[in-house]
């Protein structure tokens, strides 16, 4: 999976320089500051099959603790 830019996207978070395995990640960020979202997108067939088989993701978050998260494949900004 790889972050991509999506139109509501309002703020850019930066990789941190000493991770080659990172990328900066586009979100949109809540005019409160409660939340984050960002999107992704599968890039390879091989990824579509395999959570079409299995139904499971990973997620990883970097840094010393683990926020609240949610994944899905609904989009958020659909009316």
């Amino acid at each position: 999976m790889n972050p991509i830019d999506f139109e509501k996207a309002n703020l850019t978070w930066y990789k941190p320089l000493n991770m080659k395995n990172c990328e900066s990640l586009k979100v949109y960020r809540s005019p409160d500051e409660e939340y984050s979202i960002s999107c992704w997108q599968t890039v390879s067939w091989k990824e579509r099959i395999r959570f079409l088989f299995t139904g499971i993701m990973w997620l990883w978050v970097y840094g010393p603790q683990h926020p609240p998260v949610c994944v899905s494949v609904k989009d958020p900004f659909a009316k």
